[in-house]
């Protein structure tokens, strides 16, 4: 848990920096065009996080937003599913499949070393 509100705290940081440095650098997009130091979703992100923090909505409106996120979130990796085809996969052979096999099991092993932690 704390890892992941390190990681949310740390977005808006991270990705401004991303942007100020790729500006000194001259980086362009394609259009030439510059890019934001903070996206647009970035903003809305943390204008959330204040809106969630300082108890502007009522917990009703917070709790059917939170079950849109959620359904939100389903379809998204469901979409994502979609987009794998099994016939790319066994292109690639077995060095990407074993890479997130064996990252999985590091995952599955950091988290239950954890949770042993947390044990009296």
């Amino acid at each position: 848990m704390t890892v992941k509100l390190a990681r949310v705290a740390l977005l808006a940081p991270v990705v401004a920096g991303v942007s100020l440095a790729r500006r000194r650098n001259n980086t362009s997009t394609p259009s030439g065009k510059r890019a934001p130091i903070l996206p647009l979703f970035l903003i809305g992100f943390i204008a959330m996080m204040v809106v969630a923090t300082f108890d502007f909505l009522p917990t009703l409106a917070l709790d059917l937003t939170a079950h849109v996120q959620q359904f939100l979130l389903a379809t998204a990796m469901f979409a994502l599913g979609l987009g794998v085809h099994f016939k790319s996969l066994k292109n690639l052979g077995a060095r990407p499949l074993l890479l997130g096999l064996s990252s999985t099991v590091v995952i599955i092993c950091v988290a239950l070393a954890g949770i042993s932690q947390l044990r009296p």
